[in-house]
């Protein structure tokens, strides 16, 4: 993805309510981010000041909350999909 790309999809995580995190791999690129305040103008600061950033997390809390399951077994799948609603996900294997 490129980097410009990357934070335009930030700006649409926060426009549906998320907080969106700059991340260089799995680990967070900026002190505070617990506590910051994500807004519009702090997205395009990263955008330039950032370089390193390839990836961003969602900051949960405030009744945001996720389940992770990894499983190729579709009969976990279907278990799982009597309680919970399970959106259509983006597979990736490998590196």
């Amino acid at each position: 993805m490129l980097h410009t790309d990357l934070f335009a999809l930030m700006h649409e995580y926060l426009d549906k309510g998320l907080t969106p995190i700059p991340t260089h791999g799995k680990r967070p690129i900026i002190s505070g981010w617990q506590d910051i305040q994500v807004t519009h103008e702090s997205i395009d600061v990263w955008e330039n000041t950032l370089q390193d950033c390839n990836g961003f997390g969602v900051r949960l809390g405030n009744g945001i909350g996720c389940i992770d399951y990894d499983t190729d077994d579709h009969e976990i799948l279907n278990r799982l999909s009597q309680f919970f609603d399970i959106p259509e996900t983006v597979v990736k294997k490998g590196k």
